[in-house]
């Protein structure tokens, strides 16, 4: 028999589980939320689409996908992917410099999603999205490299 005091009734374990439960929620939610910048819903469409029929199931969700001003300036790349275990994940990309060079956006782009969704690391083979100097080649060769080549190869 529990004892209780006057009309108080004592605490059960249910109420302190509820709490803790509710703070983890909260404390997880932003981590789960997606937004993708409108004008990189095709990119990230285009993505999904090369992965699928490619055979890999692509789950763009979880990420802040955006463009942000001064990030070649900050952290020297057009683009970034970073991960963020306290704070949302973000896919970023320069807003200055692709205004000036939107044709390099797409090879960025999915230079990125292969980190965000296919855990690739930055690759030493001359001719791989994953190259970080891959834009350089193209800046100093031209681009008459096979674009389902590159496809192929990010993922494989």
């Amino acid at each position: 028999m529990k004892e209780t005091v006057g009309n108080l009734k004592p605490m059960t374990m249910k109420f302190p589980f509820k709490i803790i439960l509710l703070i983890l929620c909260l404390g997880c939610q932003d981590r789960d939320e997606t937004f993708i910048d409108p004008s990189l819903q095709g990119l990230v469409d285009s993505f999904v689409y090369e992965g699928a029929i490619r055979g890999k199931k692509i789950n763009p969700t979880g990420f802040f996908i955006h463009f942000e001003e001064g990030l070649l300036q900050r952290t020297g790349g057009v683009g970034a992917t970073i991960f963020n275990n306290k704070k949302q994940d973000q896919i970023l990309f320069d807003l200055e410099y692709f205004n000036q060079y939107p044709d390099r956006l797409e090879w960025v782009f999915f230079h990125e999603g292969g980190h965000a969704w296919l855990g690739r690391d930055h690759a030493q083979q001359k001719l791989s999205v994953m190259n970080t100097t891959l834009q350089q080649d193209f800046d100093q060769y031209g681009e008459p490299f096979n674009r389902e080549y590159f496809l192929d190869e990010l993922f494989k």
